[in-house]
């Protein structure tokens, strides 16, 4: 991607969150982007978009069972999440015998 491309990619984002209803404070792409990568390059393509909706489900519960709070802000909570499935890859590698592979990329 490139940066000519990010402010597109965000105001896609802000249309389809905004007809999805929910606040443009939400779009955060870049936690997303890297932990897509992440799974797409080091464990297996097609994992990456539902990799994200997980994050996506999981970030909504967060959120709405911590919504009175106040502790973390939606883009820590995501970049939590992020962190954490890049985290499983880095495992998951690993256990595959391949982290020096992806040490080298």
């Amino acid at each position: 991607m490139t940066e000519n491309s990010l402010p597109q990619l965000q105001e896609w984002l802000n249309r389809v969150a905004e007809e999805l209803e929910i606040p443009n404070d939400v779009v955060i792409p870049g936690p997303i982007l890297a932990m897509t990568k992440d799974v797409a390059h080091g464990v297996i393509r097609p994992g990456a978009p539902t990799s994200s909706y997980l994050v996506g489900v999981a970030l909504g519960l967060s959120m709405a069972e911590h919504a009175d709070d106040g502790k973390a802000s939606t883009t820590e909570r995501l970049q939590d999440l992020t962190h954490r499935v890049s985290e499983l890859v880095t495992t998951v590698r690993r256990e595959a015998g391949l982290e020096d592979e992806a040490d080298s990329e």
